[in-house]
């Protein structure tokens, strides 16, 4: 057996085990820690600490808090809504440490592959606008590549263990047959 073989073969263990309720609620409790409130308040304290050492000027736009809020409330929206459809369809949560046990291609990843980075970034945004700062929108650009990053690499590593268990229905969407 290959290093590969076994590498895979101890994740596909991992990934396609049943969670209990309390190991989604942990999974879920985990991400909103990181995703809702620590990324924000790095965003902030370092766009108010770039801000002040450097003397940005902030950008002042009529429609600023009606964008802000806006954002703010789609992007919070949309998390919640892919992460009950993670919960109810897909058997599982958001976090890697707590994987679905469905191929989920309802709600809302019937029009997006990655709702969860879409409603983060929107929530990044608001943020960003809320704070009326430039370094703001710089941290928020900043972070969406990285998560960018990070999704094309899970993409490729998620896609070839999605072969395994949904091989059938993946291929069946992937190419439209």
């Amino acid at each position: 057996m290959s290093l590969y073989e076994k590498i895979l073969e101890i994740f596909t263990k991992k990934t396609f085990q049943k969670r209990t309720n309390k190991e989604k609620i942990l999974g879920i409790f985990l991400g909103g820690c990181i995703f809702v409130i620590l990324i924000p308040i790095l965003i902030i304290i370092l766009s108010l600490s770039v801000d002040t050492y450097f003397n940005l000027p902030r950008f002042k736009w009529r429609y600023n808090s009606i964008l802000s809020f806006s954002l703010i409330s789609i992007g919070l929206l949309l998390i919640a809504w892919t992460v009950w459809t993670q919960l109810k369809i897909g058997k599982g949560g958001p976090l890697p440490i707590v994987p679905t046990q469905k191929l989920i291609v309802v709600g809302p990843y019937k029009y997006c592959r990655n709702p969860m980075m879409l409603g983060a970034i929107l929530y990044y945004f608001g943020i960003s606008f809320y704070q009326h700062s430039f370094s703001a929108l710089f941290f928020t650009i900043f972070f969406f590549f990285n998560f960018l990053w990070i999704c094309v690499i899970f993409f490729l590593f998620f896609s070839l263990l999605l072969l395994l268990p949904f091989s059938r229905k993946f291929f069946s969407l992937l190419f439209l047959f």
